[in-house]
């Protein structure tokens, strides 16, 4: 019917990622191959608009310090973030103060009234990707590169980013923007 040739000539080209996206989530897993349930990052929002060439990302994040030690696999002990390192078994205390110095001197983020770090980021790179083999990397402005796995299933699209350094996998899941 006529809706749905409209919502098909608004859909992403088969496997293409040029075009408009809204962030849907980002999960963080334990393995490299981002396999299992993982742990979704909460209040993590925004766009990433794709051309040709470019890829621009507008996000906001907007976290308290028990969503902060939630996505770092940490306890709340007496109204402060415990984190333990696997390996080593040292323990890292995250106090509200230091919850919101690292808010604003190593996010550079805004420290509400409600002790919730606000942080806003936009970024452009460019990226390369081959939609027969879902390889996929993106190079920031100081040449820093990162390579994943692409897949896009109609007008939703997965990039799976593996870190073989700490065993670690993300994953972002986007839906297409249609016009």
């Amino acid at each position: 019917t006529a809706c749905d040739l409209e919502v098909k000539d608004n859909m992403p080209d088969e496997g293409s990622l040029v075009g408009s996206w809204t962030l849907a989530s980002i999960k963080n897993y334990s393995n490299e191959t981002c396999d299992g349930t993982g742990n979704t990052l909460t209040g993590i929002s925004g766009s990433i608009v794709y051309t040709a060439s470019g890829v621009t990302k507008n996000l906001s994040s907007k976290a308290s310090l028990t969503d902060f030690c939630g996505n770092l696999g940490g306890d709340m002990v007496d109204g402060s973030c415990v984190v333990t390192d696997e390996e080593s078994g040292s323990s890292v205390t995250v106090s509200t103060e230091g919850w919101q110095q690292l808010c604003t001197s190593t996010f550079n983020g805004l420290f509400t009234s409600s002790n919730e770090c606000e942080i806003s980021e936009s970024t452009t790179s460019t990226y390369t990707y081959n939609a027969s083999t879902g390889a996929y990397c993106e190079t920031d402005s100081d040449g820093d590169e990162e390579c994943g796995t692409v897949q896009v299933n109609g007008n939703q699209a997965s990039i799976t980013w593996p870190d073989a350094e700490d065993g670690t996998c993300m994953k972002f899941t986007m839906v297409y923007d249609l016009q």
